[in-house]
């Protein structure tokens, strides 16, 4: 797999060729006439579509202005012209390409596959991680004509959200260099827009021999709804209207447009001062309506490059918006100027959104691989920067904004859980670096989130009331738990900021909150915790977090664990019993994390081994679909999720690789840094297991092993000095350590700065 700029010289050419390539992370892609694309939920600071043309006339080298994201395969075709011949052909990669043997944090063991498994996470966090600057900006200055844009999904200036009236016009000019143009009014919060595009008269030494003119004939003005004109599996695109412009419009020239919005409803469209549609949203019931504030945007569909300039925002009151396209911050207002920040992203190839609840899982990757915590920190500065007035984090921030606080707040903030993840994430940070400067330097932006999420705490209840979830329900046991973690948390980082006043504030509610789960969503009668307080259904992502936030008495933890197996299905667990498994059912990786993670606290080995043997392994498996990184869902069969569509470069998938390293390699820390440290295997049916863990101090290494001969098992581990850890294995009885005989069934207490082993007797 890989990520970066298409790069390819050409030794000969006989007369102007065309050549397409087509990119997938899956084999199959490359026979889709799409690729694996495409990808309209955002911009991303890459190629929106997974075909890329070009035309080549003479030898030379060549390279793509725009980045595809985590790709695995290409094919090329010559789809014009006679004979072409590369001297080379490849990538220039835009992410960290370390091998995996190489990183800081390490895994191996007797289980191949597991050893596989482990590797997928680093790889995900490698292409869905980017540093600063290396994703250039997919617009093109271009003097007097504005802004050069290739084919893209449209980007949205950032600031008319919230600041458009239900009825406004929008005028700009438009110059195609090649195909047609296009652009969005009424783009939404949440991505979904009316498109319009509109195609050029095709002149044949311009135009590429792979375009569709049944989709974007010439001299054509097309609308669209919802995610483009093509569909992309979760993302509904519906092509709606495609009408005959009265005149020709020819490349090379300037074309004024207008467009009129009335009630978000009706559209017409002015081409050169005539009419050239009106189109009204009512009359097609099918297509969902929109939501949230809206804005506008420019960009063509694949390989229409046009130049957009001089746009227009007004109403009969006046003007609300202008823009010449000429300004030096015009990429950052739209979204596409070179990443400032280091940055996770939620894959490779998609949505390449800073995603913060995703980032939490990944975030736990880099600490026991990479060891990349740049990008830890500057994912996290990246969401405090951007963070609005209404104290919401944003919980898929676009990494081409320039970082500065937009000001810009969603009337009704999505996923409120993702905001407490970001801030789990610093406290899996400090607890892995024991760095507490970097959460005493923010403390007043962390007190800003935490009161946001402070403010949906039902004052009767005492539960988490939020807005909307991912994970589990408002008014839940998964949520509440995960504000009763946060808030213990975040209460030790207010004592080493000094604030000792808010801290006990944050225990305070920490424990009115973790009390309430037990006496208001405990039910005794089923066993379980309920959902929420209206809906009694098992959930595994409440016992997930009843347990990871130690809300969860053992006896009550062992109850639940006692009616999970109602959930298996196949090769990994319904989210719930209300889920009725057939063939199409997606399977959470993500969501699979942590209950993975709740599995191994409670030594539930042998559950835990069910979903590393299933769900994970069937990622890590030899297949045409191994990608070498965690996908995003799964399918019961052990293929992608969503087919094509499926990121396989999706570091929310990589549960596993935390996991191996803390329970089947057994190094874990007992306090901040790794000052005190652990290693405890638990017995999972291995025969060995090696590996590294980054620590500030330099890597811990630890192996062990149970001789095939004997059956006796040796601990072998070496930690940086200045650090104590406790030694405790899975077998019970007498060791040799440095030549004396101990029994450390309770923990043989070692000192870093030298290589201890144990030899069982």
């Amino acid at each position: 797999m890989v990520s970066g700029l298409t790069l390819f010289n050409v030794s000969s050419v006989t007369g102007p060729v065309q050549i397409e390539i087509r990119y997938s992370e899956l084999f199959t892609g490359l026979d889709n006439v799409n690729g694996d694309g495409p990808y309209l939920f955002a911009a991303g600071l890459a190629n929106s579509y997974r075909v890329e043309t070009f035309a080549v006339e003479k030898r030379g080298a060549l390279k793509s202005f725009m980045v595809q994201g985590a790709q695995r395969w290409m094919a090329i075709r010559l789809i014009r012209g006679t004979r072409i011949v590369f001297s080379s052909l490849g990538m220039e990669s835009t992410t960290d390409t370390t091998p995996v043997d190489e990183l800081p944090g390490t895994f191996s063991c007797s289980n191949e596959v597991w050893t596989r498994l482990f590797s997928l996470g680093p790889r995900a966090t490698q292409h869905a991680c980017v540093r600063a600057g290396t994703q250039p900006s997919t617009w093109e200055l271009a003097g007097e004509e504005g802004v050069f844009v290739r084919g893209q999904r449209p980007a949205r200036t950032w600031e008319l959200l919230g600041k458009l009236p239900n009825n406004y016009n929008v005028s700009f000019q438009t110059k195609i260099a090649r195909g047609g143009s296009g652009w969005v009014v009424d783009a939404s919060f949440g991505s979904t827009a009316t498109w319009f595009f509109l195609t050029g008269n095709l002149p044949p030494e311009t135009t590429f021999a792979n375009h569709n003119s049944t989709l974007l004939p010439a001299n054509t003005l097309v609308v669209g709804q919802g995610f483009g004109i093509v569909n992309q599996t979760t993302l509904p695109a519906f092509r709606l209207e495609s009408v005959p412009v009265h005149s020709e419009i020819k490349e090379d020239t300037w074309t004024n447009i207008t467009t009129v919005v009335e009630n978000f409803q009706i559209y017409t469209v002015f081409i050169n001062d005539e009419r050239a549609l009106v189109f009204d949203i009512s009359d097609f019931p099918f297509v969902p309506p929109g939501s949230g504030d809206r804005s506008i945007g420019f960009g063509g569909w694949q390989d229409q490059d046009a130049f957009y300039r001089n746009v227009r925002v007004y109403n009969g009151t006046g003007e609300i918006y202008s823009r010449s396209m000429q300004e030096s911050g015009i990429q950052a207002e739209y979204g596409v100027a070179a990443n400032q920040f280091d940055v996770c992203l939620d894959g490779g190839k998609r949505d390449r959104m800073v995603w913060t609840g995703d980032f939490f899982m990944g975030g736990r990757t880099i600490l026991v691989s990479t060891g990349a915590t740049e990008y830890i920190r500057g994912t996290v500065d990246f969401a405090l920067n951007d963070a609005g007035s209404t104290s919401s984090l944003p919980i898929n921030g676009i990494m081409g904004l320039d970082g500065s606080s937009r000001e810009v707040d969603h009337p009704n903030p999505r996923l409120n859980d993702y905001d407490i993840d970001l801030l789990n994430s610093i406290w899996d940070y400090y607890w892995a670096t024991g760095d507490s400067q970097f959460s005493t330097t923010r403390w007043a932006n962390i007190t800003t989130a935490v009161d946001f999420i402070l403010s949906f705490v039902n004052p009767t209840t005492n539960l988490w009331a939020a807005r909307s979830v991912f994970k589990g329900s408002t008014n839940g046991t998964a949520t509440s738990c995960m504000l009763s973690y946060c808030l213990n948390n975040m209460a030790v980082l207010g004592d080493l900021a000094g604030d000792h006043a808010t801290a006990q504030k944050y225990r305070a509610q920490a424990r009115s909150t973790a009390e309430a789960v037990n006496s208001l969503l405990w039910d005794p009668t089923i066993g379980h915790y309920r959902n929420s307080l209206t809906n009694p259904k098992f959930a595994y992502i409440d016992m997930a977090w009843s347990i990871i936030s130690n809300v969860s008495s053992m006896e009550r933890a062992q109850s639940q664990l006692n009616q999970l197996a109602g959930l298996e299905f196949q090769i990994g667990y319904l989210e719930d019993t209300d889920v009725v498994g057939n063939a199409d059912t997606r399977l959470a990786p993500y969501l699979s994390g942590f209950l993975l993670e709740s599995l191994f606290q409670i030594g539930a080995t042998k559950e835990a081994k069910f979903l590393l043997d299933g769900l994970y392994s069937d990622m890590a498996a030899n297949t045409p679909d191994f990608s070498g990184g965690s996908w995003e869902y799964v399918l019961p069969d052990g293929s992608p999720g969503f087919g094509l569509f499926t990121s396989l470069d999706h570091p929310w998938g990589s549960g596993a690789t935390p996991a191996l390293s803390r329970y089947a390699l057994g190094i874990t820390a007992r306090s901040p840094g790794f000052a005190t440290w652990l290693f405890r295997p638990l017995d999972l049916g291995l025969r060995h297991a090696r590996g590294t863990v980054p620590t500030p101090r330099g890597s811990i290494k630890a192996e062990w092993i149970i001789d095939p001969a004997t059956g006796k098992m040796t601990m072998t581990i070496s930690a940086p000095a200045g650090t104590t850890g406790v030694v405790i294995p899975f077998r019970k009885g007498i060791w040799a350590v440095d030549g004396e005989k101990k029994t450390v069934d309770e923990g043989l207490i070692v000192q870093g700065g030298k290589e201890i082993q144990l030899v069982q007797l």
